[in-house]
């Protein structure tokens, strides 16, 4: 090696992504890192998760053979942040983390025409009982979500029950013949289109805990109520996704 290799070589900066392994689980477009956020991370967004009950929101809708049932609490709540700062700080640090692992994302499947502009929506933590659950669906269907492009979901715990036990609240991609467990730190992201329907099985023992956001393209996501959705839902017998104000039923 030359003087002047060596020379180059230590003046080069070091990539941030350098020291990050490669999904534990990829195919199709899905991809599965573990230990995204720190146990201690996760602890925390499920004690504060429990502690606002107050603005805990009951989702329960049905569609076709299924149903979407579960606790949701939309972190873009002002009174929650004014309250306890603490909120603001374990946000920026999950939104940093997506911002790392969709770069990351993108290098590992050589995007090239990924999104130069994208914001994020706001970050919705998800409580499934062992009677809750969310049916097969995709989570882009009409122009109200069709900015989302990448979905992505951090799951807060483990869930109680031997390890090998199967059907226990994971995430299951049918057409992909792919099922992800829940397990403290685990970030899942995957495409959130018509491509890639999916469905939230029942924890068995143990309540699951989800936090979760979507990417989307820069621009007006509008805002529509709850009591909108499922009145369209019920109108049109199709769930209508969620956005920016009334994601408390996100696919996220």
């Amino acid at each position: 090696m030359s003087e002047q290799d060596i020379e180059i070589k230590e003046t080069e900066e070091k990539d941030p992504l350098a020291d990050i392994e490669k999904p534990s689980g990829s195919k199709n477009f899905i991809a599965i890192w573990d230990n995204a956020l720190t146990p201690e991370v996760c602890s925390e967004f499920i004690e504060m998760f429990e502690s606002e009950k107050e603005h805990h929101e009951k989702v329960a809708f049905e569609w076709g053979d299924g149903m979407a049932k579960f606790t949701a609490l939309r972190l873009n709540n002002e009174a929650m942040a004014q309250n306890n700062k603490r909120w603001v700080d374990l946000s920026v640090t999950a939104l940093e983390a997506v911002q790392k692992y969709t770069e990351y994302y993108r290098r590992v499947y050589n995007i090239a025409y990924f999104p130069e502009q994208c914001v994020n929506e706001h970050l919705i933590i998800r409580k499934f009982d062992p009677t809750d659950e969310y049916m097969y669906h995709a989570d882009v269907i009409d122009p109200a979500s069709s900015l989302r492009f990448l979905g992505t979901q951090f799951y807060l715990n483990d869930l109680e029950g031997p390890k090998e036990d199967k059907d226990n609240g994971e995430l299951v991609f049918p057409d992909y013949k792919l099922a992800v467990s829940p397990k403290e730190g685990r970030l899942l992201i995957y495409p959130p289109f018509w491509t890639h329907p999916y469905q939230e099985l029942s924890p068995k023992e143990s309540p699951k805990y989800v936090l979760g956001t979507y990417l989307t393209y820069a621009g007006n996501l509008g805002k529509r109520t709850e009591e909108a959705i499922e009145r369209e839902a019920k109108k049109k017998d199709l769930p209508s996704a969620v956005d920016d104000a009334a994601d408390v039923m996100s696919k996220a």
